[in-house]
């Protein structure tokens, strides 16, 4: 194998599959900050009389329940494509049952057409 600085294509090839993991982890984070950042401007959670630690509870469990909220969105989404994935199983099945009994009664049209006459 050819080496890059000492390392193979594959332990480069990996590092840049990791590094874009990475990257995207980063940028999933940055929106999740960017949209708690929102809420606490909703909200009007900044405000004079707060104390810091306050504050820093509240924002936790806002933070908590956008979390909870994103983890229920996620829950439902695989609930609706495992209830796809079963519907086109069974519409597949269906088909192959409707399929079994058209062939079985082609063969039984087929099985009278060669009985002998009498």
């Amino acid at each position: 194998m050819r080496l890059l600085r000492g390392r193979t294509i594959v332990a480069v090839e990996k590092l840049v599959a990791e590094e874009k993991v990475r990257a995207e982890r980063l940028v999933d984070a940055q929106d999740k900050a960017a949209q708690l950042f929102e809420e606490i401007e909703r909200r009007d959670m900044i405000r004079a009389g707060v104390g810091e630690q306050e504050l820093s509870d509240e924002i936790r469990v806002v933070a908590e329940a956008a979390d909870g909220a994103r983890q229920i969105a996620a829950a439902a989404e695989q609930a609706r494509n495992a209830s796809r994935q079963a519907a086109a199983a069974s519409t597949e099945q269906a088909q192959g049952a409707d399929d079994l009994a058209a062939a079985i009664e082609e063969i039984a049209s087929l099985a009278d057409a060669l009985k002998p006459r009498a």
